[in-house]
């Protein structure tokens, strides 16, 4: 919890988008954005093999898991946002888009 307080303090602060992103956050992004896009492929992969077995379902684990991916993909965009790291202007517009 002291590790998340002090990252939120050093990090989380409003900014224009382009600003200057110190390395070690830019490779955390990164891996976020690694991690969704895993999570991503790997839930929606799932699903299509999943729906030639069953027809039908609601919390099945596929979907469960594309939406992990989904749930960080917006928190990474909300980030961007708000504080303008690991992004310019146009790439900010094209991932709110």
């Amino acid at each position: 919890m002291h590790r998340l307080s002090g990252f939120m303090r050093t990090y989380w602060t409003r900014g224009e988008p382009g600003r200057p992103t110190p390395k070690s956050l830019a490779v955390f992004m990164q891996r976020m954005w690694l991690a969704a896009l895993t999570c991503k492929l790997l839930g929606s992969s799932w699903d299509v093999s999943w729906h030639f077995k069953w027809l039908r379902d609601d919390l099945a684990a596929a979907h469960v898991l594309s939406t992990v991916g989904t749930g960080i993909a917006i928190g990474l965009v909300l980030a961007h946002s708000f504080t303008g790291y690991g992004t310019d202007r146009r790439s900010l517009r094209r991932c709110c888009w």
